[in-house]
């Protein structure tokens, strides 16, 4: 089983409209909502690719209630501490013009310490069952920044492997204690080394900071350009399939943190990870929902992903 941390859980909102106006009344003319957060949309993808997943964050309410409903739904083990409060929002606006996406991100609400002790019990539970975690997104107000690196370490102890996708102070708190991989994208990466690097100097980049930071596969997301990873031995930068008819971006990086997981669980290879990786990334792309994919499409994608040593 795979356990997924979604600390700051939420309701994705998804609009569609005809041409988004800044400053103006934008008419929507297509309109969905499913239970969401990146840790959220990485649970459903794992379950989607046929294997066991577990969960684990705050949610509570109404908004609480959808998301665990589509738990029980996905056969996803259900270890979310309860906290009476409201999800946030998290929107998403389709310009169907151009193709373009907005989103608006809420905060998420405070979270009282003794929940956050609430939270550590039920993460224990969740953890004893899993071979793999995963910790994925933002946190919720009232949770300290150094929050991923506690987990982190917590999860060590027990003798779990960790998957890290965060980003700010986040992130290079959560990277202090020693993920077995890190995934963040190029900006992040930037933000990590306190510069901007070129494209030929990534690999060097990667392993410096994979070595800095005792982390067993430092990777970056490049976007449409695939994804970059180094494990001390070495790095190769994985391409998706050419000519995609790209319907959805949002989840793909959440989509492709769950086949990393499935890659480590599994045991696979680096390249091997890496390939599966980007299939299901893009195969989440050619889907309007957020964080989805067709096992089907995955195997039809995997021979076309190319793979390179850098």
């Amino acid at each position: 089983m795979i356990g997924t941390v979604n600390l700051n859980a939420a309701i994705d909102q998804f609009y569609l409209v005809p041409r988004l106006k800044s400053g103006s009344v934008n008419r929507v003319t297509e309109s969905r909502a499913a239970a969401g957060g990146k840790g959220m949309n990485v649970a459903r993808v794992i379950s989607q690719c046929g294997y066991s997943a577990a969960a684990a964050g705050f949610r509570g309410g109404a908004s609480g209630e959808v998301i665990r409903r589509e738990l029980e739904r996905l056969g996803i083990r259900d270890f979310y501490t309860d906290t009476g409060l409201e999800c946030r929002r998290c929107l998403n606006v389709k310009d169907a013009s151009d193709g373009s996406q907005t989103e608006l991100l809420e905060p998420g609400p405070q979270i009282p310490l003794q929940l956050q002790e609430q939270f550590l019990q039920d993460f224990d539970r969740m953890a004893v069952l899993c071979q793999v975690l995963t910790f994925s997104g933002s946190a919720p107000s009232g949770v300290e920044k150094d929050v991923y690196k506690k987990l982190v370490l917590r999860a060590k102890a027990a003798g779990r492997p960790v998957l890290l996708d965060a980003s700010g102070e986040l992130l290079r708190y959560g990277l202090e204690g020693g993920p077995a991989l890190a995934k963040p994208n190029r900006e992040e990466l930037f933000q990590l080394l306190g510069e901007e690097v070129e494209q030929q100097k990534l690999p060097r980049a990667l392993e410096q900071l994979r070595s800095r930071y005792g982390v067993g596969i430092m990777t970056v997301s490049l976007g449409a350009q695939g994804v970059m990873a180094a494990d001390g031995t070495q790095t190769l930068l994985t391409a998706p399939p050419k000519d995609l008819p790209v319907v959805n971006t949002v989840g793909c990086g959440d989509s492709m943190m769950a086949a990393f997981a499935i890659g480590l669980h599994e045991g696979f290879s680096l390249e091997e990870t890496l390939r599966y990786g980007v299939a299901v990334s893009a195969a989440n792309a050619l889907t309007e929902q957020t964080g989805s994919c067709d096992p089907q499409t995955v195997r039809e994608l995997l021979p076309a992903v190319e793979v390179f040593p850098v």
